[in-house]
């Protein structure tokens, strides 16, 4: 299962869900301003600065650039 956290007028989150959509891959789409900084820095060690923030089954990935190199070998 993949999860995407984006944000509102999001170029690169949008391209992240279509992605997903392409691949055929099993995802959900959540709010970045939904997850407090502290849940950030337990899922990842830091705050993000930036979205989307991507998730393979609970793996940190990254942005959309590592996403995008993620699926790419699957």
């Amino acid at each position: 299962m993949i999860k995407i956290y984006g944000g509102e007028s999001c170029s690169y989150c949008e391209m992240a869900k279509k992605l997903c959509e392409m691949y055929k891959l099993n995802f959900e789409y959540y709010d970045v301003g939904d997850v407090m900084p502290t849940e950030w820095i337990k899922k990842v060690g830091f705050v993000p600065r930036s979205v989307p923030q991507v998730f393979a089954d609970d793996t940190y990935l990254g942005g959309f650039t590592e996403f995008k190199t993620y699926v790419e070998t699957l």
